[in-house]
């Protein structure tokens, strides 16, 4: 530790990279008058007024007032002493009385009764608050010795200093229990300062030990008086005695120095010290009356008066200045009586150096007109006017070597002239004036002039404008005639100017040409933009239709980007981008004031290698950075000079701008510019919800919950950022809803409106000076729906209406199955009757053929066989009429129906016929029900048309099978067949219809309409190999029931 002895005198210095603002009423704040300063947790700043207490975020202010009938304002508004405790609380007092906590979920305070009982030192509040595991406060205060107060008994108790410390002086012992300041040292103890003497506090033991008591330099009478303590580092602590001196005390050996500051205003050795603080390792900042604020380094032992570079109070005012709050390395806060003091100071971005008489023989005529970094030599290369000379400067040393170009013989005196340095894409160096090409050798450090032979028989003697190489390499030359020429490097020739093809769209009088990548290049004349395809050998003017006001302008000067995009200076309008993208396919952007641009009138401009854009204007040098959508303005504490026009950017390597101001020059230190003591941190100060603030202060991540018809949203928020709120710019989105994020610039109001329920998640951001967004806070809130659109209401809905919907479904399939039901009755009954009547036309139909067959016996006397036949009859007859009364007869009955029908017909034809019927084993024929007399008829039909027409005897062959669910019976006559039947009716004239087989037919549908595999018929005619008809067959298929 070097800080011991006699100190120099004060000496004044400025400190060109110190600033200082005054901040006061004007700013926001409640009074003008600081009585102190803290940082809670959060980083805001907290400062007590004489009138009302002040959070600040660095620009903006929320005050805190006392209200008469609010019991959670604070309780007086005249001098508030903030103070921060182990647990990271805010407690204030006052130098009255009172004593209050700062409850930060509702903005308000928790005042502790017997407000009386805290009564503060004059002047000074409390020391410092801990608070330990019993939930003890300790305070200091006048003439109270160490009190402390517990939160949970809400009980105060005090220790007498002068009790516990016996060995006091017996006259200074009424003055050691007004305790000044208490520390907690890195140890656990607690340093007390009192009015007499230095003591140390172990909470633990709770003993008090006495450190020091009495200075050596003072007066043996007279008490020493200590106040703020601070610790240095883990061996020294700093205690200000008497308001005039500092102390060092050697935690190790156990003694102290006194640090004598002398006072050359008064010529006195002693001055008032207001305040000290540790600002780093090596420096300490002080606050005196009547020398105002000083720094004390301790590495050089020198005492300095601050001064500022951009203002100078009186220094009567900067007297007043007494509370020091360090930030960090570059920014102090300072409580005075004429407001609050911003001290900031900043890491050089620029440093600017003349152009000495090395650079020019002829003053102020050192206009450059190139810089280029050549890293192949560890130099810097310049390009000046006169005389016509490359300085090349060494990065490392700064000195200086010069190669003179050799004078060309076109060249006159009153010749401006021109040497421009260029870098290929192999990292070749070349340089270029207004009638010659070199390239630059690395080996010897000289120019070689490489002679061009001109292609172009219409350009006679070229003056060369610029260059440029295309994304293969290819050298591209512009003359001022308007031309852009290939170099072919290898036959050293200046080809024929593209722009003199026989090309109708062609643009002429070519003034800058740039590469565009992928075989593009960019052509600017005096008013347009062209692309031209080296490929194609295509040009193609690129306008933006969307703001006619802006073609057709004069364009004072381009520049490129990283990706190629081109920039356009437009006079008084600002800038125009043309964005190159894929397929060569452009788009144009303007950039203008309503964009954000400082200014629309533009010196100069270039993009760097983070695709920056930087602007000179008349008004100061700045620069955009494109994601965070705003400019940062460059001051003259980042290294500028005080008068910044004209400003002229180059570009002198891939990460590299220099600028030149009225003779001066500067590379940019880019580490500076993205170099941030503390980056900026967001928060939202109120959300409002239908115009009414319903929740403050947030500043992490929060979820809430809003009611339905809560869609009227805005959000005030803000950034945390004491030293350069002006630089920074905000982000935000509100997601299902903002596609993406909305650049806001320094906008700090976010507002959304009819907003549908749902989940949302409202996220905002800020950008520092370096123009990086930090991470975002996010407010995740869900609107309610109305209670017809919940879901369980929605359920609940669907559920009723489809309780009802299936209610009026049962009640119509109850209805229509009531009404089919009935008609299935009225069917059956119908069908029924139809039956009974096909039946009653059956039933004559045997009847008449019978008797026929009964009177033709009678008539031939044949007395025997019209008793059987009579007897068969009778009994056929008797089987008829009682299965007619039966829907269904089982097969047994109908067939012996059907036998005592084929035996009276055998009869009647004089046995010409025979029959056998067969049934299958599968086939119960006891069981089975058919309807009656369903093979009668087809009976009749075989031996009526079949065999009777034969000449020879026939036969009938009756099957009867079981096929899946069906009866099958297959009734097989060796007959006539169908169509010799037919033509023996023709030709007999005969006009009998047979009704039996049509009436059977609709039986068999009716009996099975119902069923839901209908019976059905088949009948197939037998045939021979011949050909012959050899009888018919008839197949019937009648559902049976299992």
């Amino acid at each position: 530790m070097a800080l011991c002895g006699m100190l120099d005198n004060v000496t004044s210095q400025d400190f060109s990279r110190i600033s200082l603002e005054i901040l006061n009423e004007d700013n926001g704040l409640p009074n003008q008058s600081i009585t102190s300063l803290c940082i809670d947790r959060h980083g805001f700043l907290w400062v007590g007024t004489l009138n009302g207490l002040a959070r600040f975020d660095g620009e903006k202010s929320k005050i805190f007032l006392h209200l008469q009938n609010d019991s959670t304002s604070i309780c007086n508004a005249f001098g508030q002493f903030i103070i921060k405790d182990t647990r990271n609380n805010l407690w204030l007092t006052y130098p009255r009385a009172g004593l209050s906590r700062y409850n930060e979920a509702c903005e308000c305070f928790d005042n502790t009764a017997g407000q009386d009982s805290f009564i503060a030192t004059q002047s000074r509040g409390l020391g410092a608050i801990r608070i330990n595991s019993d939930l003890d406060i300790l305070l200091n205060g006048y003439n109270k010795g160490l009190r402390f107060y517990n939160l949970r008994t809400k009980t105060l108790f005090s220790n007498s200093l002068s009790e516990l410390a016996p060995g006091l002086n017996p006259a200074f012992r009424e003055y050691a229990n007004s305790i000044n300041h208490i520390c907690e040292a890195r140890d656990g103890l607690l340093w007390l300062a009192t009015k007499s003497g230095l003591f140390t506090y172990d909470p633990l033991t709770r003993k008090i030990a006495s450190v020091i008591e009495h200075l050596y330099n003072q007066k043996a009478d007279q008490p020493t008086s200590f106040g703020k303590i601070l610790q240095f580092d883990d061996e020294h602590m700093i205690i200000e005695a008497n308001d005039t001196n500092l102390v060092v005390y050697d935690l190790c050996l156990n003694s102290y120095r006194i640090l004598h500051v002398p006072n050359p205003n008064i010529g006195s050795s002693v001055f008032t010290v207001n305040d000290f603080a540790i600002k780093n390792e090596h420096e300490l900042w002080i606050t005196s009356y009547p020398n105002g604020i000083l720094t004390y380094d301790i590495n050089t032992q020198k005492l300095q008066r601050l001064k500022f570079y951009n203002s100078e109070p009186e220094q009567g005012l900067l007297s007043t200045a007494n509370k020091i709050c360090p930030v960090h390395e570059n920014l102090v806060y300072i409580a005075s009586g004429i407001g609050l003091l911003r001290v900031r100071s900043s890491n050089s971005i620029f440093s600017f150096a003349p152009f000495d008489s090395s650079f020019s023989i002829i003053q102020n005529d050192s206009y450059v007109h190139s810089v280029l970094d050549i890293p192949q030599i560890h130099s810097t290369a310049l390009t000046i006017a006169n005389p016509r000379r490359i300085i090349l400067v060494d990065v490392q040393s700064g000195r200086k070597e010069f190669i003179d170009v050799d004078k060309d013989i076109r060249a006159t005196p009153q010749f401006r002239y021109k040497l421009k340095l260029y870098k290929d894409n192999n990292n070749h160096f070349w340089a270029l004036s207004n009638f010659s090409l070199y390239q630059f050798d690395y080996t010897h450090k000289t120019l070689q002039r490489v002679n061009l032979h001109n292609e172009d028989s219409l350009l006679t003697a070229p003056e060369y404008s610029s260059m440029f190489f295309d994304s293969d390499n290819n050298m591209w030359i512009v003359t001022y005639n308007g031309g852009v020429h290939k170099v072919d490097l290898s036959r050293q020739e200046l080809g024929i100017s593209v722009t003199r093809s026989a090309l109708k769209d062609a643009p002429q009088n070519i003034m800058r040409a740039y590469s565009a990548g992928n075989q593009n290049i960019w052509l600017q004349t005096k008013r347009r933009i062209f692309l031209y395809n080296i490929r194609n050998n295509t040009f193609r003017e690129i306008a933006d239709s969307t703001k006619n006001s802006w073609h057709n302008q004069e364009i004072q000067y381009c520049c490129t980007d990283q990706k190629n995009n081109l920039y356009a200076i437009i006079p008084e309008m600002g800038i125009m981008k043309y964005l190159l993208g894929e397929n060569s396919v452009c788009k144009v952007q303007t950039i203008g004031i309503e964009d954000g641009l400082p200014s629309n009138n533009i010196v100069d401009m270039i993009v760097d290698h983070e695709n920056c854009i930087w602007c000179s204007t008349f008004i100061g040098i700045y620069r955009q950075n494109p994601e965070a959508g705003s400019f940062r303005k460059f001051k003259n504490e980042d290294g500028l000079p005080r008068i910044t026009y004209p400003c002229v950017f180059y570009k002198n390597g891939d990460s590299n701008i220099t600028l030149t101001i009225r003779g001066q020059y500067s590379q940019v230190n880019f580490e500076n510019i993205r170099q941030q003591s503390d980056r900026p941190k967001v928060y939202i100060e109120n959300i409002k919800v239908r115009q009414s603030e319903k929740y403050r202060l947030i500043v992490s991540d929060t979820t809430l919950h809003l009611s339905a018809g809560d869609n009227f949203i805005s959000f005030d928020y803000g950034s945390i950022d004491l030293q350069n709120q002006q630089y920074n710019s905000f982000a935000y989105k509100l997601t299902n809803w903002d596609h993406d994020w909305i650049v806001a610039g320094s906008r700090k109001f976010a507002g959304y409106t009819n907003l549908d329920p749902g989940a949302y998640t409202f996220m905002v951001k800020v950008a520092g000076a370096d123009g990086q967004f930090g991470p975002p806070l996010s407010v995740h809130f869900t609107i309610e729906k109305v209670f017809y659109k919940k879901n369980w209401f929605v359920a609940l809905g669907i559920i009723l209406l489809l309780a009802m919907a299936l209610s009026i479904y049962f009640w119509r399939i109850r209805q229509i199955r009531k009404t089919e039901l009935l008609k299935t009755k009225h069917n059956a009954q119908l069908t029924e009757l139809r039956m009974e009547a096909l039946r009653a036309q059956m039933n004559p139909h045997f009847i008449f053929n019978s008797l026929n067959s009964i009177n033709r016996y009678i008539i031939k006397s044949d007395a025997k066989s019209s008793s059987y036949y009579l007897t068969k009859f009778a009994k056929l007859m008797r089987l008829i009429l009682d299965n007619s009364k039966s829907k269904k007869v089982v097969l047994s009955n109908e067939l012996e129906a059907l036998k005592l029908y084929m035996e009276i017909e055998s009869m009647r034809f004089d046995h010409k016929f025979v029959y056998e019927i067969r049934i299958a084993d599968n086939v119960d024929p006891n069981i089975l029900e058919i309807p009656p007399l369903i093979i009668q008829p087809y009976v009749e039909n075989a031996i009526w048309h079949g065999l009777l027409p034969k000449d020879s005897p026939g036969k009938i062959n009756l099957d009867i099978s079981m096929e899946n669910d069906f009866l099958r019976i297959e009734l097989t006559d060796d007959g006539i067949g169908r169509i010799k039947s037919q033509e023996f009716r023709n030709e007999q004239n005969l006009t009998r219809k047979s009704l039996g087989m049509k009436l059977t037919e609709e039986r068999l549908k009716m009996a099975t309409e119902n069923i839901e595999t209908a019976g059905h018929q088949e009948i197939i005619d037998l045939y021979d190999s011949s050909g012959k008809p050899t009888g018919t067959k008839v197949i019937l298929k009648i559902p049976v029931n299992d």
